[in-house]
């Protein structure tokens, strides 16, 4: 079958695509399929293709005769007659439909209002809609009332069979084996949900929706521990469904609380309220690691302009990694100060647990989340785990992430971990402490001076973090607390948030505690940030930088960013694990090159033979080079380090993951290490630098030197661009970096300006001959020359540098910038994000 079509269709096996490929034939070089209704050869579109499989599919495994099937059923309106895909005709009465359905090719949504006309015209009780990949079945109650029923009825079964059928946690974990060749996301389904449902409902979508996540994690966990019947359920009148749903809540939030007030109720109206759990009620939340429900919470956040401060969840491959290569253990205690969804957390509860759960000879199953644990476990996350963020939207959804994962909720604080020394004057609040008491009680036991009321160091581990990129501190009063806002000349200056973050996560530490922390890329390499390398490297040993691809955080940024790892300086075995202070030492760098989202942020799987893979849990697997997977992926990033750090007798080096020489995989990812005074005399510490093969380029180019050139023996002119004011029609051209191709220039694209504007601009005035440098992104370093007799006027946008040679034909130098040579150049030496 067309590659294309395989990817549209997902909801059937592949026995009944293979039985529909044999009904296929070509003709005059076009598809053609015998139907099986009309008994004709009929042309094979996409939409034909999926009607098809339906036909087959509802007298195969539903059982209804084709002698009961109609295909383009007539539905009369009044005067005019519209076409119902397939009908299926009631066994009493055969000229009157029992089922309708519409289908729909490909990631087609449209047609459900359609269908429940047909169904309003006809009498027919059940409407069904599919697209290949998702299937929707509604029971009609009255001429104005669908309620969403759980699987199609079989021929030999009534309606009420299917309704009134008790659903317990097997009944999901079916119903989700049943979707395993969807590729639709819990994600999707709440933007289903918003746009048909929630848009016009006049409510909170943000709030709605996490109340039905929050009661249904709820009932699932009910369900799991009792044995019973789960109540999330669409099988009654709205008002009735309604009632159960807010019974649910109140008895969540008495055995959750810290979550929602407890005089909060669901503000949608009954008959929302009942499609919404109708289109939620078949998914399964509780699972191995908790990850169908993360993509949901970042899409809500998001929603809510979470981005705007540069906040973005870190996804959960990288927090994986970070976890792996920090060995957190079951004595020491873990904090995030910008905790999210409590990703690392969450990951850092899951490491240790795996090992306690080992250590006690028992097995974890795929409920991981929902099983109920050994006390070890509990204690641990109860009096181990501390997650501190600004955003009381975040800091809910991470509690409640936080106590289904195993009520590490209580150490979850809504404050600002920057502002440490404002947090004695949250604590006098007493509505604060009331949701906040128990967790403020255990992270004041984590102060280095328990006598005094400071909150500036604290005695943890490990700290994990991933700061908001976005914004500046200029508060004097929260700057005057940090000695990276201070200058050489005891000037207080307002600084990236990020920057603060870094100092924050180092006081947190004890002695020879450990910290992973996102950064964007620039603080690795910037000229401007050579005080913050500087102050890294007086207060830490750096263990490892590792660089994210670029994909990472997208939709939401393209901003490049590196994990750094570091440990605290210690030479005292009675405040911490030792890490003497050394004066030079090897530094672990890692770069991940196989992406894992594409660029508009979908996730990208593992696949073999065009099917994709799951796990032991039966979870779909993200493709990344950061860790081996279960075995089914190779060794990545953090098994090298694991290797790297048994070598170097790191205090918290990874015995247990680390295999024999003979028995593991060699294919590591993209790692290596250099030292120290590597770093100090380069004065950039972004792990690309150090990649062997711009080492064996600089080795090879400095071999031969006599017969080489330096690019600055010819250039005169050396300038970036400016940000101009475009007009439609603008006597000046402006050259953009979308204009720069392979080679050569997008004459026809150029933007416009005014001539006021170009007079103003002078420093990024174009010349002929000038050669053209793309400087930011995947395209850095692209070149092209910009040739014009005419002499027009043209000036460069602040994406484009103006690169102006004597003496050597620019061509050629523009020439050797595109060649491999050049870019691994260009590559290598760039600085910022990207630029």
């Amino acid at each position: 079958m067309n590659n294309v079509y395989h990817q549209e269709i997902t909801i059937f096996s592949e026995e009944e695509l293979d039985i529909l490929n044999q009904r296929i034939s070509i003709q005059k070089s076009k598809e053609y399929i015998r139907c099986l209704v009309r008994d004709k050869d009929i042309r094979l579109t996409s939409e034909e293709r999926v009607r098809q499989l339906w036909i087959q599919r509802l007298n195969e495994l539903y059982g209804y005769p084709i002698d009961r099937t109609r295909v383009e059923f007539a539905v009369h309106f009044g005067t005019s007659i519209k076409f119902a895909d397939i009908a299926i005709m009631d066994s009493q009465n055969p000229e009157v439909p029992f089922a309708i359905v519409e289908v729909k090719k490909g990631k087609r949504q449209e047609g459900k209002e359609q269908l429940r006309s047909y169904c309003h015209a006809t009498g027919s009780p059940i409407a069904i809609w599919s697209n290949g990949q998702t299937v929707e079945t509604w029971l009609r109650k009255d001429p104005n009332h669908f309620i969403s029923v759980p699987r199609i009825p079989k021929e030999s079964e009534t309606i009420e069979n299917i309704i009134n059928e008790p659903w317990y946690m097997a009944t999901l974990i079916q119903k989700e084996k049943e979707r395993e060749r969807g590729n639709q996301t819990l994600r999707d389904l709440i933007v289903d949900m918003e746009n048909e449902v929630l848009a016009n409902s006049g409510v909170d979508v943000f709030e709605e929706v996490f109340k039905l996540i929050f009661i249904k994690l709820f009932d699932e966990k009910q369900s799991s521990d009792n044995n019973v019947p789960l109540r999330f359920r669409n099988t009654n009148t709205a008002l009735q469904v309604f009632d159960t749903v807010n019974q649910l809540f109140d008895e969540a939030k008495e055995k959750w609380p810290g979550v929602f007030p407890q005089d909060s109720r669901i503000t949608l109206e009954p008959e929302h309220l009942q499609i919404c759990v109708g289109s939620i009620e078949s998914w399964k939340l509780f699972n191995s690691n908790l990850d169908v429900i993360d993509d949901a919470f970042e899409y809500l956040v998001a929603k809510s302009a979470k981005g705007e401060k540069g906040q973005y969840f870190t996804p959960r491959w990288v927090t994986e990694m970070c976890v792996r290569m920090l060995n957190p253990q079951e004595n020491e205690s873990v904090i995030d100060p910008a905790c999210g969804s409590a990703g690392f957390l969450i990951h850092s509860i899951f490491h240790v647990w795996r090992a306690i759960i080992e250590d006690l000879g028992l097995d974890a199953s795929d409920l991981f989340t929902a099983d109920n644990k050994p006390p070890r476990c509990q204690d641990y996350a109860a009096s181990k785990i501390f997650g501190l963020d600004f955003d009381d939207r975040v800091v809910r959804i991470s509690r409640c992430i936080n106590l289904i994962a195993g009520d590490g909720q209580s150490n979850i604080l809504h404050i600002n971990s920057l502002d440490w020394k404002n947090w004695k004057d949250k604590a006098s609040d007493s509505d604060w402490t009331d949701v906040y008491g128990t967790g403020w009680t255990g992270l004041r036991k984590y102060r280095s001076n328990k006598r005094q009321n400071n909150y500036r160091h604290m005695l943890f581990d490990v700290c994990m973090a991933n700061p908001p990129f976005a914004g500046n501190i200029n508060q004097t009063r929260i700057l005057a607390l940090y000695d990276l806002a201070q200058t050489a000349t005891g000037r207080t200056k307002k600084r990236p948030r990020d920057v603060l973050f870094l100092e924050r996560n180092i006081d947190l530490l004890k002695p020879g505690g450990r910290i992973a922390i996102v950064l964007p890329a620039g603080r690795f390499n910037n000229f401007s940030d050579s005080y913050v390398r500087s102050y890294i490297m007086d207060k830490c040993r750096i263990v490892a930088i590792i660089g994210l691809h670029p994909n990472t955080f997208k939709p939401h940024t393209g901003i490049k960013t590196c994990v750094l790892l570091a440990q605290k300086w210690n030479d005292d075995a009675k405040a911490g694990a030792l890490c003497p202070k050394q004066d030079d030492y090897d530094i672990f760098f890692g770069v991940q090159n196989v992406a894992s989202v594409n660029n508009n942020g979908d996730k990208i799987y593992v696949e073999e033979n065009g099917q994709l893979v799951r796990d032991s849990h039966g979870h779909l697997i993200v493709r990344h080079d950061l860790y081996n997977h279960e075995d089914i992926t190779p060794d990545g990033i953090a098994e090298a380090f694991s290797h790297y750090a048994l070598k170097q007798k790191l205090s918290f080096a990874n015995k247990d993951s680390v295999l024999p020489e003979y028995q593991r995989n060699q294919n590591m990812g993209d790692t290596y290490h250099a030292s120290l005074s590597d770093v100090l005399d380069f004065e950039r510490l972004d792990p690309q630098f150090f990649s062997p093969r711009y080492n064996r380029q600089h080795c090879h180019l400095v071999g031969h030197a006599s017969h080489m050139k330096k690019l600055s023996d010819f250039v005169i002119l050396n300038r970036r661009g400016v940000q101009p004011t475009y007009v439609d029609q603008g006597e000046v051209f402006v050259v953009t970096s979308t204009n720069i191709l392979e080679g050569y220039l997008d004459y026809n694209g150029f933007g416009r300006t005014t001539l006021d504007e170009y007079e103003k601009k002078k420093s990024a005035w174009i010349q002929n001959g000038d050669i053209l440098i793309y400087t930011t992104g995947a395209n850095i370093g692209r070149a092209a020359v910009f040739q014009d007799e005419q002499s027009v006027k043209a000036i460069a946008s602040n994406h484009v540098n103006i690169l102006r040679v004597q003496g050597i034909n620019p061509v050629y130098i523009a020439f050797i910038l595109n060649s491999s040579i050049g870019r691994m150049q260009t590559d290598r030496f760039s600085r910022g994000s990207g630029q």
